[in-house]
């Protein structure tokens, strides 16, 4: 089940699996000043959009899609809908994320 809010550590024993992944994106990409969570996931979006072509549309049609689906889930982090005009509009927050 799903909870809700901001996804946490849960690994508290031992490092955290996604370390890896950040050393390994740094590596590639250089650190930024924004947070790890929207650099690696900014970054990954840059990766998609230069090995098969996406564009900015496409992830905002799927960030459309996914704002009109959190807006029947209770647990859902955030639960207002965009236009995606909206986002296509919004400030980025890194690389291709808004």
């Amino acid at each position: 089940k799903m909870e809700p809010g901001s996804l946490g550590s849960k690994f508290e024993d031992r490092e955290n699996p996604v370390q890896q992944h950040f050393i390994a994106m740094t590596d590639i990409a250089g650190a930024k000043p924004a947070p790890p969570t929207p650099q690696m996931f900014g970054n990954a979006g840059l990766e998609h959009m230069k090995k098969y072509g996406t564009t900015k549309e496409h992830l905002a049609k799927i960030a459309h899609k996914n704002h009109k689906h959190s807006v029947n889930n209770p647990n859902s982090q955030f639960r207002d809908e965009y236009s995606l005009d909206q986002i296509l509009a919004s400030k980025k927050v890194m690389g291709p994320l808004t």
